[in-house]
């Protein structure tokens, strides 16, 4: 039963490398290319992200889920190529207009390729060499961003571009057994597709849904208001997100193991108490980094990104939404893997929508103001109700912890002094126990 543990290790210290990364990156963004030039980039980049997210329909999810239990996956292969291909035609017509975005259009199959492939590693427990990838996708940008930092807009297009072929070669090259076994057997069952598609339109739209955590925003942010802000937001968000570390790694390793146990009936019964100890692990540390990220927010910002300064207070609005994030987003992979996205349906969509109405009320008459507070009421519709909904109510406790981030943001780095207090209180409400961390102290001990 341990199987996929070390795992999570290795996708953890995988993780860190992916946000070291991502930070020099941005440093690189943010000190080499102009706001504009940045905002209009990240602009498409959204554009692009949030218009796949359609055509991806249930990657890697579903589709991991159907690898494991051997289903049809040939014709789901088979379609899902010909729409990306016919996306990309269209992408070619409208670049047209737009030359500079033609290289991010042109990898639109590249990129459901190296899906394919991220898929097929999830589905064998190698999850880890997965965020490998991720890391070296990043790597990559760093250099060309910085070659190409002449080009502006072009250029992060470029990086961008060039850095997701280049790893799509290397994923399609190590899992190209199984990938060649599914280019052989090229077909269209459209039963077999019908029986896929009941579930991954629902993941889709939640896919969809889960994009208010950036894309969204940042495509609403580009359109109300300037590219600039789409900067600014872009910059906080990336702040903020460096908390996602612990859940984003746990749910990989949560979606195989539900999927395995609503197999077999002798694990179903052990399936909640995963999906329990899991939720615990991964909003204490997402709570404990957050009150340390917001604590050394302000020489942090100083420090590394001196033309975005005052963007602090969004970064620590954003942190709080996430920190509901990492309990709701692993209730919504644990019903993926069990072939139930649409429990999750209702609540994200809805939290999504409000996200949407309040970003186009609120960004004329408050800016990023307007989009922080939106994203965060949106993460805690979501939390609360898919909480409620699988009767998960003990985590309500998390409310009267909250206010620790921003009382953190607000002492600086006197916040730090607040750990001593929140560790007593995790356990004190059950939030954190100490069977979890026997349990992480034998998974480093295995790794």
């Amino acid at each position: 039963m341990n199987k996929g543990k070390p795992q999570i290790i290795l996708s953890f210290i995988f993780g860190i490398l992916s946000k070291v990364f991502t930070y020099i990156l941005l440093l690189v963004f943010a000190n080499l290319y102009a706001k504009e030039e940045l905002g209009a980039a990240l602009f498409v980049i959204s554009i692009f992200h949030f218009t796949l997210s359609l055509s991806s329909l249930g990657l890697p999810y579903v589709f991991v889920s159907w690898l494991i239990r051997k289903m049809d996956i040939y014709s789901v292969f088979s379609f899902l190529l010909a729409l990306n291909l016919a996306l990309m035609l269209l992408g070619l017509s409208i670049s047209s207009s737009y030359p500079w975005i033609f290289p991010i259009v042109l990898i639109i199959p590249v990129f459901y390729l190296y899906h394919i492939g991220h898929s097929i590693l999830i589905s064998k427990y190698k999850y880890h060499l997965s965020k490998l990838f991720a890391v070296l996708v990043v790597l990559l940008c760093i250099i060309f961003a910085y070659l190409l930092k002449n080009l502006g807009r072009l250029g992060i297009i470029i990086s961008y571009s060039l850095s997701y072929l280049i790893v799509a070669v290397i994923v399609l090259y190590i899992t190209r057994k199984k990938t060649s076994q599914i280019l052989l057997r090229l077909r269209l069952r459209f039963s077999a597709l019908a029986e896929y598609s009941r579930k991954a339109v629902f993941v889709s739209l939640l896919a969809i849904s889960f994009t208010f955590l950036y894309w969204t925003d940042s495509i609403i942010l580009g359109i109300l208001s300037t590219f600039e802000n789409v900067a600014k937001y872009n910059i906080a968000g990336h702040m903020s997100n460096i908390i996602t570390i612990i859940p984003i790694s746990l749910s990989l390793f949560l979606l195989n193991r539900s999927a395995e146990y609503d197999q077999n009936p002798e694990h179903k019964k052990w399936s909640f108490g995963v999906l329990n100890r899991n939720l615990r692990i991964s909003f204490a540390f997402t709570l404990l980094l957050a009150v340390i990220i917001n604590s050394l927010l302000f020489p942090l910002i100083s420090t590394f990104f001196p033309k975005y300064i005052g963007i602090e207070v969004f970064v620590m609005i954003l942190s709080t939404g996430l920190v509901f994030y990492s309990i709701y987003n692993l209730i919504y992979v644990y019903l993926t893997g069990k072939l139930k996205p649409e429990k999750a349906f209702l609540p994200i969509i809805t939290a999504a929508i409000l996200n949407i109405v309040l970003d186009i009320i609120l960004i004329p008459i408050a800016g990023l103001y307007g989009i922080v507070i939106a994203t965060l009421i949106a993460h805690f519709i979501a939390f609360a109700w898919l909480v409620k909904k699988m009767d998960l109510t003990k985590y309500y406790y998390i409310y009267l912890l909250i206010p620790f981030i921003p009382l953190s943001y607000y002492l600086r780095a006197y916040g730090l002094i607040l750990l001593v207090i929140i560790l007593p209180l995790l356990f004190c409400f059950r939030l954190i126990e100490k069977g979890d961390i026997v349990a992480i102290s034998e998974a480093l001990e295995k790794h």
